[in-house]
């Protein structure tokens, strides 16, 4: 598995658990920041959008986990 980026919304506070909603791609955690906080400009929804690296297993790492 390769490494690979999630999206969140900052200031996404909808959770009780205080845990992001994560999206797999950039625009649909655009969509969901307008959504969120509707009277922001295109621009500023934009920059609410921040990108993490997931870091997947290497083919040494083990395989089975029972």
């Amino acid at each position: 598995m390769d490494n690979s980026e999630i999206y969140y919304v900052r200031g996404d506070n909808t959770d009780t658990m205080r845990q992001p909603v994560l999206f797999e791609t950039r625009k649909l955690a655009e969509q969901y920041a307008k959504m969120l906080h509707p009277d922001e400009t295109p621009a500023q929804s934009r920059d609410r959008v921040k990108t993490r690296t997931v870091y997947g297993r290497t083919s040494n790492s083990k395989t089975d986990l029972t």
